[in-house]
């Protein structure tokens, strides 16, 4: 009778022993495709991260408007916009000394 149950026994530590080896080689196959699909993840955020780099460089020329820099060197431009300046100020002056100011 013993014998019959360490049979039993032994047959059932078998059959654990092949469904642990099932088990682990499944976990390793969903290991592997974990692993294979954070690798295209990682390649589409740099990817993305690049793609996103060159519309900020994009945006920034819309933004920052080439007409304005030239502006601000050319002598002609700075000596109109002082005039104008003057202009308004001598208006305004002269607004203030009219009402009292």
């Amino acid at each position: 009778m013993q014998v019959r149950q360490l049979e039993e026994a032994l047959g059932a530590e078998r059959s654990e022993a092949q469904v642990l080896r099932i088990r682990e080689t499944d976990l390793t196959g969903d290991v592997e495709e974990l692993r294979s699909k954070n690798a295209e993840l990682e390649e589409t955020i740099h990817r993305q991260t690049v793609d996103i780099a060159k519309l900020a460089k994009q945006l920034q020329k819309y933004t920052q408007p080439k007409s304005a820099s030239f502006a601000q060197t050319d002598p002609v431009v700075i000596e109109r916009s002082t005039r104008r300046g003057q202009r308004s100020m001598e208006t305004v002056q002269k607004g203030a000394a009219t009402f009292g100011f």
